[in-house]
């Protein structure tokens, strides 16, 4: 029973990629946000700072994604003192 549960996961995980590598495709090929984003739903904060801050690189003037950057931060790398 548990392995099945891991390859519903898994197969959720990876629709759920798909369909967001979609959508980002769709709206102005923004991909970098639209993989930060994903990874974020998928628990990889980490990894999903990096590819926003990679977005905001490329194109500063995104909406929202400087706010999802300042929020992912703050989870990831905390506060400074």
């Amino acid at each position: 029973m548990a392995a099945s549960a891991g390859i519903d996961v898994t197969r959720h995980k990876v629709i759920t990629f798909c369909i967001g590598c979609f959508f980002a495709a769709l709206y102005g090929g923004y991909f970098g946000a639209g993989l930060g984003i994903i990874l974020e739903e998928l628990g990889e904060d980490k990894r999903a700072l990096e590819a926003l801050r990679r977005a905001l690189e490329i194109n500063p003037h995104m909406d929202n994604v400087p706010e999802i950057v300042r929020r992912l931060k703050l989870k990831v790398e905390g506060r400074e003192i």
